[in-house]
């Protein structure tokens, strides 16, 4: 896949199949909207036709919504495993000024569209008054020879209308990951370098990775959470803990750091300064505050009699 910041590096003479939008976390609605691109694509009597992923960049517009939910290198990752041939990514200060045909026809001036796919929310130009039927009629003027299709809204498996980007926030700012990855399709994760702990983890005979989250993402409830970590080639089952520590904290010292630890099952190896990736299951239960290292350590080894059952398949007990 080709990233480009210009429509004018599109190839100018090869027909595309193209669609439009911020694609935010890449759910099961964005999925859709792309198989169907890979399909038409592949169908056209010409030969296949290259994908084009039109986005713009509003990066310092603030996101009502807050926090992204792919990491970008993951974001590029499935975006080429899902057939885009070419992202291109516009600044939106170069085209938060044009109304919606003035978009289109900058957009079919440079590329030979021979196929236009989104979803029927579709809302594009100023003042988002590029409707579906609205950028249907332009089309059929600036590029009669392309066809146009619009999707209907995945709706979410658990009864809950169309998937959006602000609902999966909000089962994961709750803890729900394993709603959140229903409509994804695919679990949430956080990625970052493992970094030196205070070994306290260990001292208590639970070794853990340690990282920072990146704060830009969106942020899962504190607490404990059955997870599976991919460090260094390996993926291991783990249980994870996300929120700021406050075991041996001093009264009336600052609020320590976020932080997320993971003692991951069956594995011993030293991997300091690796990326690791932490894609979180289900939640356990919230972070709590203990007494002192003994009442820690009897909760730790209770959440860990919880974790293994889970990834055995056992039947379920009460979350510690």
């Amino acid at each position: 896949m080709r990233k480009l910041s210009r429509l004018e590096a599109l190839p100018s003479r090869r027909a595309l199949a193209m669609t439009i939008g911020t694609f935010d976390g890449l759910h099961l609605g964005h999925q859709r909207v792309l198989a169907r691109l890979r399909e038409r694509s592949r169908s056209h009597a010409g030969g296949r036709l290259p994908i084009v992923l039109l986005s713009i960049d509003n990066r310092g517009f603030k996101d009502p919504g807050g926090g992204a939910l792919l990491d970008p290198l993951h974001r590029l990752g499935l975006l080429e495993e899902l057939g885009v041939d070419y992202l291109v990514t516009l600044p939106f200060a170069r085209v938060r000024h044009l109304g919606y045909e003035a978009f289109l026809r900058r957009v079919t001036e440079r590329a030979n569209l021979a196929y236009f796919c989104a979803s029927e929310k579709l809302r594009i130009g100023r003042g988002r008054l590029g409707t579906p039927p609205r950028v249907t009629s332009a089309l059929a003027r600036l590029a009669p020879a392309s066809a146009v299709e619009y999707l209907p809204s995945v709706n979410d498996p658990g009864g809950d209308g169309p998937i959006a980007a602000s609902k999966i926030r909000q089962f994961i700012r709750e803890g729900g990951m394993e709603r959140a990855a229903k409509l994804l399709g695919r679990p949430y994760r956080l990625e970052g370098r493992v970094l030196a702990g205070k070994r306290l983890g260990r001292t208590l005979g639970f070794p853990t990775l340690n990282q920072a989250p990146d704060p830009s993402r969106v942020m899962p409830r504190e607490g404990v959470y059955l997870t599976r970590v991919t460090v260094a080639g390996f993926t291991r089952p783990a249980l994870s803990f996300l929120g700021r520590p406050w075991i041996q904290q001093k009264k009336g010292a600052p609020p320590p750091p976020l932080g997320l630890e993971s003692y991951l099952l069956n594995f011993k190896k030293s991997v300091y300064n690796r990326g690791a990736q932490v894609e979180f299951l289900q939640y356990v239960r919230e972070n709590r505050r203990f007494s002192g290292v003994d009442e820690l350590k009897r909760q730790m080894d209770a959440d860990l009699a919880f974790a293994k059952r889970f990834f055995r398949g056992e039947p379920a007990l009460t979350a510690p």
